[in-house]
């Protein structure tokens, strides 16, 4: 009988990392996946060595900041002023930990994630509660408090960065109804990165963590905070007696702050089943047709999904999902007990205005 029994041990860890939802040229899409698979890996190395879902999120986001083609940490998108401003926000099932707006923090997932950790230590000396959400030099001053190291914000910028800035700046002071249409083109690479990396976790015991990171979009004023950083927007965890939901999200960061995206899909998600007619509706209804949002703006979102149901005899089912009305999206995901890293370039089909790609994934 005991045979029968599957132990705690038996389960395996799961991570799944996006880089942004917009427009991956074909030139970078190798460098892309190199990431992505780097990015899973570390997460995947952190669960074997007994870290837990949060903090395996963190190590996965931090090689995504890392890599400069993506719009969070190095190579960020720069403000009107010129200046590269960070939000990130991480996630699990007992806390929650967010920065904004902040410059010159390497890896600021890292500092996410120590403000998250900092909750779980209970009150602060004179009964004070500890702060779950910081922006600018405060946030800033709490990273050098706790020993995170700052950097010269020149540091966070690369050659590319600083050249899209020109020329979109350029073009912006010209102040011209064609220079504007211009700046708007959807036919440019850099004006699709839409902000946003993001990573999604189990670990062995079950528990979920959720994690996002982005440098926001470009040109933006400055202490402009996106989605990234708030709570329920850019990234969710939950577990709801069997089921288990982690979320994150990228795109246009004022709709979906609108629509408090990723709380809102781990709700819808958590009833139904994962299917494409049901996540289709379900996108409609929170965010595609939602009257908070103008009828003719551009509204782009793209997340990743992961549902975890404990059925009665305590064996796990996942299902993993990406979904975007982006041109593409490029996903990659592994357990614990795989040695490679599955990638997934998603695309937006010609005849369709959203894409869905689901998958089950065995943890046992």
């Amino acid at each position: 009988m005991a045979d029968a029994i599957e132990t705690e041990t038996n389960y395996a860890g799961f991570i799944a990392v996006h880089v942004g939802a917009g427009l991956q040229s074909q030139a970078r899409l190798p460098r892309y996946r190199e990431t992505i698979k780097r990015a899973c890996l570390q997460g995947i190395r952190a669960l074997n060595n007994g870290k837990n879902a949060s903090e395996a999120a963190c190590m996965a986001v931090a090689v995504l900041e890392d890599c400069p083609l993506t719009n969070a940490g190095i190579g960020s998108n720069l403000t009107l002023d010129g200046n590269v401003e960070c939000d990130a926000s991480m996630m699990d099932e007992e806390s929650y930990g967010a920065i904004g707006a902040v410059t010159g923090i390497k890896n600021p997932i890292t500092l996410a994630w120590a403000l998250l950790h900092t909750q779980k230590q209970g009150l602060l000396d004179g009964g004070r509660i500890p702060p779950c959400f910081l922006v600018g030099d405060g946030a800033k001053q709490w990273a050098q408090q706790h020993g995170i190291p700052l950097v010269d914000n020149q540091a966070m910028m690369t050659e590319n960065s600083k050249f899209t800035y020109e020329k979109y700046k350029r073009k912006l002071d010209e102040n011209t109804p064609e220079t504007t249409k211009k700046i708007k083109t959807k036919n440019s690479d850099d004006t699709e990165r839409l902000d946003t990396v993001g990573a999604i976790v189990i670990d062995q015991h079950g528990n979920v963590a959720a994690a996002a990171s982005s440098g926001g979009i470009l040109l933006k004023h400055s202490g402009r905070v996106g989605h990234s950083a708030m709570f329920g927007c850019g990234c969710w965890a939950e577990r709801k007696d069997s089921c288990s939901i982690a979320v994150a999200s990228s795109g246009t960061g004022e709709f979906l702050m609108k629509s408090l995206f990723s709380k809102s899909i781990s709700d819808a998600c958590s009833n139904d089943d994962l299917t494409p007619d049901t996540i289709r509706d379900h996108i409609n209804h929170i965010f595609l047709n939602r009257t908070m949002t103008p009828t003719n703006a551009e509204k782009y979102f793209g997340f990743i999904l992961l549902k975890m149901i404990t059925n009665e005899n305590q064996s796990r089912s996942v299902e993993v999902l990406c979904a975007h009305n982006t041109q593409t999206m490029f996903v990659g995901y592994m357990t614990t007990k795989q040695s490679k890293v599955t990638t997934c370039l998603s695309e937006l089909h010609s005849n369709d205005s959203l894409t869905i790609n689901i998958d089950s994934v065995r943890l046992t």
